[in-house]
């Protein structure tokens, strides 16, 4: 179901340079491989989980796994933070998309 008032996830490359998964965010589930979360990404637009606000979006991103709140160092456990990402509205990302094509 597209909404006109649509948010969606973009995940970039990492910082550093090196290969990582890019894409939108199909879905994501934080429980899955015991905490450490399982994210599916998309190259379509059209496939992306759509978010009603950026709110929404920021609290799936600092979501803590209830099977394992904390990591090995103490700090809690937020498995989307290992990526970079961009909250944007889903009208921008297809202007976006049309710009690079």
């Amino acid at each position: 179901m597209t909404r006109s008032n649509a948010f969606v996830m973009k995940i970039l490359p990492p910082l550093d340079g090196s290969h990582g998964p890019v894409g939108y965010l199909k879905a994501y589930d934080p429980e899955a491989n015991d905490g450490c979360g399982e994210v599916e990404l998309t190259l379509d637009l059209t496939e992306a989980y759509e978010f009603k606000d950026p709110e929404h979006a920021l609290a799936t991103r600092y979501t803590v796994p209830k099977c394992r709140p904390y990591r090995d160092d103490g700090m809690p456990n937020r498995p989307m933070l290992a990526f970079v990402c961009e909250i944007l509205s889903k009208q921008a990302a297809f202007a976006e998309y049309a710009d690079l094509n």
